[in-house]
């Protein structure tokens, strides 16, 4: 935070000094512009010093509070290791839009790790239709209530998998004697960290919930969503403020019945690649901030070259003419 802080102050430092050297010949047009970035710098920086009074482990904090807390999370090096820093930092000024399958993601966390608290955020849909007076009046109420409307589908399936879960012999028990939903704020490297456990059994693990199509297949979605780099990412958090667990275990449930739930624990060397991976993309975000630069793709014109599979396909259409 301290880092960041004064890398903010050069800026306004380079600021002021370009408002000095103008003189009568800078226009109110630009003055104004100047100003407003003055005045941007010193909010992010009133801000980062509000956010480095937060650290530790917290059990009291909104999924509001914690995406608005200005540490860097795993989404955004993911985004950074799998994009751009451009597109990290287009996410995070772009507002947070919620998905259908979000909001159902959503729905299974709370029935599974927060049971207590289901009733109080998500509704089922009536069986009506809202074409009529008496259905427009029963979904006005539903929305009046500020509850999440799930479909009956879409609870069924919600229940089913809660089910599935507690039932499954394994997951149950990982899912017991820790806490629901638990944010943690450390430090890595000299940079803002943060993580939000699903499920944390302080000294012991990490419990992470996933929903997906195959559960058995699991090794592709760890590939392709980068789940290595988000067990690397929390373990280290978790060291970083002195409290290390001894594991993270994912805990996946299909969407489909019957609903078959699977348990996986990545081996060393998988957390080491997601770890390597995490590190490159914390210092690429490093240089953005002490630079104001967040580049995208590269500036000049690259060379193509046919990938594997198209070669090797054209050698057989050769071949198969000869």
């Amino acid at each position: 935070a301290r880092h960041y802080v004064e890398t903010r102050l050069f800026q306004h430092a380079e600021i002021r000094q370009t408002l000095q050297n103008k003189n009568n010949a800078c226009n109110f047009g630009q003055i104004d512009i100047l100003l407003r970035a003055k005045m941007t710098i010193f909010e992010e920086v009133l801000k980062t010093i509000a956010d480095a009074a937060v650290h530790g482990i917290r059990h009291d904090l909104t999924d509001a509070e914690y995406f608005a807390h200005s540490a860097i999370n795993c989404s955004g090096l993911k985004l950074i290791s799998s994009k751009t820093p451009l597109h990290f930092k287009h996410q995070q000024t772009a507002p947070r839009k919620e998905t259908a399958a979000m909001t159902i993601g959503s729905a299974v966390h709370c029935a599974v790790l927060e049971p207590e608290h289901f009733a109080q955020r998500y509704i089922v849909a009536p069986d009506v239709d809202k074409r009529t007076k008496a259905g427009k009046e029963a979904w006005a109420e539903l929305e009046a209530s500020g509850k999440v409307v799930l479909s009956h589908a879409d609870f069924m399936m919600v229940s089913s998998i809660a089910t599935s879960v507690m039932n499954h012999p394994t997951a149950s028990k990982l899912l017991t004697g820790g806490a629901a939903e638990v944010a943690v704020f450390g430090e890595i490297d000299g940079v803002p960290a943060k993580c939000k456990c699903d499920y944390l059994r302080e000294g012991v693990a990490i419990i992470d919930l996933k929903t997906t199509d195959d559960a058995g297949d699991f090794s592709r979605s760890v590939s392709k969503w980068g789940y290595h780099q988000q067990a690397a990412w929390y373990q280290d958090v978790m060291i970083s403020i002195g409290q290390p667990v001894r594991a993270f275990i994912f805990v996946v449930v299909e969407k489909s019945a019957p609903y078959a739930v699977a348990t996986y624990e990545l081996s060393e060397e998988w957390i080491e690649i997601g770890r390597q991976q995490n590190q490159r993309a914390l210092s690429l975000f490093k240089n953005c901030t002490e630079s104001g630069k967040w580049f995208g793709y590269g500036e000049g014109i690259e060379m193509l070259s046919p990938p594997a599979w198209a070669t090797r396909q054209e050698e057989l259409l050769t071949g198969e003419q000869a």
